[in-house]
């Protein structure tokens, strides 16, 4: 019996289950059995917001070229937005 992967979103105290697509399923279900994180700091703790931010701020700075190219700001460009983005991709995707 195949093992059905379950996304779980933990903001603070509360967490929720999140739609995953097709393809993120099968990437998670092709691991072991057992909690998972997707942005993990090792193999049982999640990276923490702030190593998120930092990783997400340096690949920031590789956008600056290509941003000005379009004339745009890549520095305008923040971890919540993309966020939100994602999750409007999720909620589209249906």
């Amino acid at each position: 019996m195949p093992i059905r992967a379950q996304l779980i979103a933990v903001k603070k105290k509360t967490a929720a289950a999140i739609y995953c697509p097709a393809r993120l399923r099968t990437l998670v279900e092709s691991l072991e059995e057992g909690p998972r994180h997707v942005l993990a700091k090792s193999e049982k703790a999640p990276r923490s917001y702030d190593a998120v931010e930092k990783s997400f701020r340096a690949w920031r700075d590789t956008l600056a070229e290509i941003a000005e190219k379009h004339d745009d700001d890549a520095r305008h460009y923040s971890l919540h937005g993309l966020r939100k983005r994602a999750c409007v991709e999720l909620a589209e995707a249906g």
